[in-house]
């Protein structure tokens, strides 16, 4: 069993200005170009997070080649030529129908294990919401586990996110596969 939060960013007003730590730099994600190390990045930060599978350069290409896929709005963070962190962002198109809102979701976002507690995933995150705000975007989401051993919620309240709801998830042994269930709180 775990819980796991929807947290949203509205309205996207009073962001602070992104301070990165001395030597690191960020730029707009580059298809393509950092596919590899986007992807190095991420299954190495996640490689501590209960229930998580590597994902293969295969379907990480086609998930950055969905049309909610958004370059301009998704950001790296580079120590020298060594990537450091990720800030991967989608904008489903017809969400705005559903919430009444135009509203971007921050979709994979993670930092080097010995980078974080430095600043560098507060920068990235802020760097993206204001790309968020530039193009006209009111909202922002995202979804944390409550169990994330990064403590990454408390990063994300500090940036300006706060909780909309929560959902739990029941898992059971059944010989050598599990059952999962979710349920929105």
């Amino acid at each position: 069993m775990r819980y796991d939060l929807h947290m949203v960013y509205h309205p996207l007003d009073n962001l602070a200005d992104p301070a990165f730590p001395p030597g690191i730099r960020v730029r707009p994600y580059a298809r393509g170009e950092d596919d590899e190390s986007a992807l190095e990045v991420a299954n190495a930060a996640f490689a501590d997070v209960r229930d998580f599978a590597a994902v293969t350069l295969e379907d990480f290409r086609h998930w950055i080649g969905s049309p909610s896929f958004r370059d301009h709005l998704s950001f790296v963070a580079l120590d020298a030529q060594e990537m450091v962190g990720l800030c991967l962002c989608t904008v489903g198109e017809g969400r705005a129908d559903l919430i009444g809102r135009r509203d971007g979701t921050i979709d994979s976002y993670c930092v080097r294990r010995h980078y974080r507690q430095r600043g560098v995933g507060l920068a990235l995150l802020l760097t993206s919401l204001q790309a968020f705000q530039r193009a006209g975007l009111e909202s922002a989401t995202l979804d944390t586990a409550t169990h994330n051993p990064t403590e990454a919620i408390r990063l994300y309240q500090q940036a300006g996110f706060r909780e909309a709801w929560r959902w739990i998830t029941f898992g059971k042994e059944m010989g050598s596969e599990t059952s999962i269930a979710k349920h929105r709180l």
